[in-house]
């Protein structure tokens, strides 16, 4: 199995500066331009080979979206106390522009330190909502994943497990789905 991955983040200050967007309309434009021309990318590569035989074809089989975001939001109340909103209209446009009703959705539970991060608790409660009002969503916890220093960001063996934890939660969906 071939596993493809996207790192969607650049600064978002950058963009706000030049743009004249807020840091997370900024943010969410970035992520979404970069998501939907992946996607694009893809879909052509797929028309004009297969993948070592495993994808045929000139369709993506399954796109779904893996998130792990909330971290910055979960140091503002307002962003936090938005958090599920902006993500919702974040998550309805994306939906529109690939043309996938139901867009399959991980969201990775955020565990930023709470002395740094005042207000995760709203934010992740905020995530298990979103978890259940999405038909094919998932949450899948990080709470007992290694940290690096800072608190913030996850050991190697951490990521590696939090990448396994990502993949049954796409297995789970993909078998409620079928």
């Amino acid at each position: 199995m071939n596993i493809l991955y996207l790192s969607c983040l650049q600064s978002a200050g950058a963009m706000s500066k030049s743009g004249g967007l807020t840091d997370q309309q900024a943010l969410r434009f970035n992520i979404k331009t970069k998501l939907l021309h992946f996607t694009k990318s893809c879909s052509k590569g797929l028309k004009k080979q297969s993948m070592a035989g495993n994808i045929v074809g000139s369709n993506i089989a399954n796109v779904f979206l893996v998130w792990m975001q909330g971290e910055a939001d979960s140091r503002e109340l307002e962003l936090a106390e938005n958090y599920d909103k902006n993500f919702d209209r974040f998550y309805r446009s994306l939906q529109k522009d690939l043309g996938v009703v139901d867009l399959p959705l991980i969201i990775g539970e955020v565990n930023p330190p709470l002395k740094t991060h005042r207000y995760r608790e709203t934010v992740r409660t905020l995530q298990v909502k979103m978890a259940q009002k999405y038909a094919n969503a998932v949450l899948v916890g990080t709470d007992d994943l290694a940290k690096l220093e800072d608190e913030l960001h996850y050991t190697a063996g951490a990521e590696l497990i939090l990448g396994e934890r990502f993949f049954e939660a796409y297995m789970q969906l993909m078998r409620h789905s079928h």
